[in-house]
């Protein structure tokens, strides 16, 4: 292949990339201050929200590898053709110089480096996520990848290429993505973001959050929108963006300095601009026999319970959901403790109509940590419909008669219990189990849950209508697990909500807390 071929396939690659943008091949642009023109292989203009986005594609059809002088060189031209964006594109690689002064370097140009292949990888349709039958294909925003790997609060994450999500939310540049299914109350991005701004509140109570209404314009005219909100503990943003594909919204939240702002902002609405949604049909039978072969040979039970909870997980899917609870079942017969299966576990019995065993279950499940706040907030969260409100009062009075003389335990109940009163906004019965509550923890010495406690009181005895945005603000302790299962997250906090707001308020804290430390160690190694 010689190098005019090798342009036009870059040429090629580009333009299906961005097909709604104006791309040139071999263009000539007057430099600023050269004053003299200059020759770029494939440039890519376009609009993303209000930005205008000039991408110089640089193809280097080489013997040899690129080298810091070449990066040097391109960095120069790009300043002069007043690029944003600048990508060389190489037949043999590249030193470790020169990706370093291509990432590193002071200049504000983003620029990378790969070769052939990579850009195959790099800035094709990377990711296609998934909740149930709803998918949204996500292409990767120059200079970032896609981390599909699973997470229990978001579904895809985001971050600069060269680093890994552990490094990205230390420096505080990452974002993630979920779906939202819409329900009978959120119908729109306008109900979605509300819900979710009560839920913010306490997290962002002393700054102000502005809506940014420079919004990506998208050939199919789907509805979208910017928030811009300031977090409270930290000097950083978190700028969120939403397409409405109908029945469901799909979002994603970035984290990024303010100095970075417009830098990442433009990654954000990039990716509002090309993700669209699919409609999968799933079929994993194949997946699903062979994990069943595999079953037989499996000697650890964990192990073999958690290939149960994988099969049921495959078949909800596929919208079995008879199949689903067979292996749901089987899996708690064989190792009750997988936590991924508990709740839909729970959930699945209460939507069956057994109500019987679904209480069986809860109260099982809680005595596996009967005194760690997160497995009430987690069999809470089971019970959050109104239809399955006296179910829930059911599992409370059992437990409370099973825990009466267990003064920690039974203060996790009567606080949780508290907490649901609240939101089904049944003040004076909250404020009885609560009063419990504190009793119970006093006699443990919980100080930490019986100041909360105290707070709640004294916002019942005024009447805040807010209540439910400030539960929030509870003293967070971390959990250790259940049977070693489970993940760190926060306890002691609010919920009787739905599990994806209050597991992203978790996720929040959690890079909040991180951010925190990164940036405490830097304040200690200037010292």
């Amino acid at each position: 292949m010689n190098w005019t071929e090798y342009e036009a396939l870059v040429h090629k690659h580009f333009s299906s990339i961005y097909p709604d943008a104006h791309i040139v091949r071999d263009a000539k642009i007057l430099g600023q201050y050269s004053k003299t023109e200059r020759q770029i292989d494939v440039l890519i203009e376009d609009s993303i929200a209000d930005f205008r986005i000039r991408i110089a594609v640089d193809a280097k059809c080489f013997t040899k590898r690129v080298n810091v002088t070449h990066v040097e060189k391109f960095i120069s031209m790009l300043d002069d053709i007043k690029a944003d964006q600048g990508m060389m594109v190489t037949t043999k690689g590249y030193s470790d110089a020169a990706i370093n002064r291509a990432h590193y370097g002071p200049h504000k140009l983003e620029v990378e480096i790969l070769s052939f292949d990579e850009l195959l990888r790099h800035q094709s349709i990377a990711s296609i996520v998934f909740s149930g039958e709803k998918g949204v294909i996500l292409p990767a925003p120059f200079g970032w990848v896609i981390d599909s790997n699973r997470h229990r609060q978001f579904l895809v994450c985001l971050y600069r290429r060269g680093i890994d999500l552990v490094q990205a939310q230390k420096e505080m540049e990452w974002m993630y993505c979920n779906i939202y299914h819409k329900t009978k109350d959120v119908q729109s991005i306008a109900n979605l973001v509300e819900m979710q701004n009560d839920r913010m509140e306490p997290e962002y109570r002393q700054s102000c959050r502005e809506d940014d209404r420079t919004l990506p314009e998208r050939t199919d005219r789907r509805p979208t929108y910017i928030r811009v909100a300031k977090l409270n503990r930290i000097d950083r943003l978190e700028i969120t963006g939403y397409v409405d594909f109908g029945d469901h919204i799909f979002f994603a939240v970035m984290f990024t300095k303010h100095e970075l702002k417009i830098t990442n902002l433009k990654k954000l609405a990039y990716l509002m601009k090309y993700s669209n949604s699919r409609k999968l049909q799933i079929d994993n039978t194949e997946v699903i026999a062979q994990l069943q072969e595999q079953c037989g040979s499996i000697t650890e039970l964990d192990e073999k319970a958690d290939a149960y909870r994988q099969i049921a997980d495959w078949y909800m899917q596929m919208d079995d959901f008879d199949k689903a609870m067979e292996y749901r079942r089987l899996c708690w017969d064989t190792f009750p403790q997988v936590y991924d299966n508990i709740g839909p576990l729970i959930q699945g019995e209460l939507a069956k109509l057994n109500i019987d065993q679904a209480i069986e279950y809860s109260t099982k499940f809680f005595a596996m940590d009967p005194n760690n706040p997160r497995v009430m907030q987690d069999l809470l969260r089971n019970y959050d419909h109104p239809s399955v409100a006296t179910a829930f009062i059911r599992v409370v009075s059992l437990l409370k008669s099973q825990y009466c003389d267990d003064c920690s335990a039974l203060g996790n109940i009567t606080f949780h219990y508290g907490l649901y009163l609240i939101n089904i906004g049944c003040n004076i019965l909250a404020a009885e189990q609560l009063a419990l509550a504190r009793n119970a923890l006093h006699t443990v010495g919980n100080d930490q849950a019986i100041e909360q406690i105290d707070t709640l009181v004294n916002m019942l005895s005024g009447n805040d209508r807010r209540i439910t945005i400030e539960l929030g603000d509870v003293v967070p302790s971390y959990y250790t697990g259940v049977a070693g299962l489970a993940t760190n997250t926060s306890a002691w906090c609010a919920g009787s909500s739905g599990i994806d707001i209050d597991e992203e308020m978790e996720l929040r804290q959690s890079v909040t807390a991180l951010a925190d430390a990164a940036d405490s160690e830097i304040e200690s190694n200037d010292s």
